[in-house]
């Protein structure tokens, strides 16, 4: 495409290293972008409607299922490729620093997430299973003549009821025979072991353990090969999990009030930042970003100048 000499002039002067050229011009973008708060930048009521629009639009589409099941595919692909289980030394090591603090969690949190039915149900079955077949091992050593005293002879008393029972039974059938019995101790075990866990997860004294525990666990994920990781995917339910994305999407999008809260959200975070420019808030964090930036974007740039589609831009901008 034919520009005019002084769109000619224009683009050279553009491409001239210097201030008054592309270098320059990125310079002061970013000083620009650097001097100002955060929510000068991004509007908030805007933003969450870019989010809502992407929903809605997810929601409508006839093959949202179909592209699920696709990035879920595709995301065990990508977990090869880019090698999670492998990573370097250079992060690793950080991470299980991290991971060994001996942070503490709160009480309450601790309470909230092991009182649940699920954890109760666990550690019935656990606590049935080992009574019975403590019942079994004592009887055995119980003589047929005789019992012992004290203690230990009421506890093979139980026990020896226990494992009478339990003989040929099964555990459903041994809770029903032994709810009026049995029930009330699990249960009461289930209480005491529920405040003995809270109390040791949250305590001081196990903090350096759990530390421990936390990079152990770490150290074992890391362990496992692209095969092993990917075999664990393939036994979930993928086809429960799209219809459950699926459904949770459209769920969302129907609701009504659904732009109003992600502005209140996405406000929200803009006000934390406050009136504190940009710039200040990222070098503290990365004072290299400028450097980092400057070039990638100035080659763009560079880039942009020597398309038709900016001859094109130019020429109007330039006509009389």
């Amino acid at each position: 495409m034919a520009i005019s000499p002084d769109a000619k002039a224009v683009k050279k002067r553009l491409l001239a290293t210097g201030p008054s050229g592309v270098d320059g011009l990125v310079k002061r973008i970013l000083d620009d972008l650097a001097a100002r708060p955060a929510r000068e930048l991004i509007d908030a009521e805007a933003t969450a409607g870019i989010i809502g629009d992407w929903l809605r639009a997810a929601a409508q589409d006839d093959d949202l299922e179909d592209r699920l099941r696709e990035r879920i595919g595709a995301g065990v692909d990508a977990g090869d490729e880019l090698g999670l289980t492998r990573a370097p030394g250079e992060i690793v090591d950080p991470v299980r620093d991290v991971l060994r603090s001996p942070w503490t969690a709160d009480p309450a949190l601790m309470r909230a997430l092991l009182d649940h039915r699920a954890v109760r149900n666990l550690t019935r079955d656990v606590l049935t299973d080992s009574l019975l077949r403590f019942g079994r091992q004592l009887r055995s050593l119980v003589p047929g003549s005789g019992r012992p005293r004290g203690r230990l002879g009421k506890l093979a008393g139980v026990a020896t009821g226990v494992a009478s029972v339990a003989a040929g039974v099964v555990a459903s059938e041994v809770e029903r025979q032994l709810e009026g019995r049995v029930r009330d101790v699990i249960d009461d075990a289930i209480a005491r072991a529920t405040d003995r866990s809270v109390s040791f997860l949250s305590g001081r004294d196990a903090a350096a353990d759990l530390g421990a525990w936390r990079v152990h666990a770490f150290d074992t994920l890391q362990a496992r090969t692209a095969d092993e990781v990917r075999e664990d995917v393939e036994r979930l339910d993928r086809e429960g999990l799209v219809r459950a994305v699926a459904d949770a999407i459209r769920a969302v999008a129907s609701w009504d009030g659904l732009d109003e809260h992600l502005t209140e959200r996405v406000q929200a975070g803009l006000d934390l930042l406050g009136d504190r420019p940009l710039g200040e808030l990222i070098d503290a964090e990365a004072p290299q970003w400028r450097d980092r930036l400057t070039g990638p974007l100035t080659e763009r740039a560079r880039a942009l100048v020597k398309t038709r589609g900016f001859n094109k831009w130019l020429k109007a901008l330039l006509a009389p």
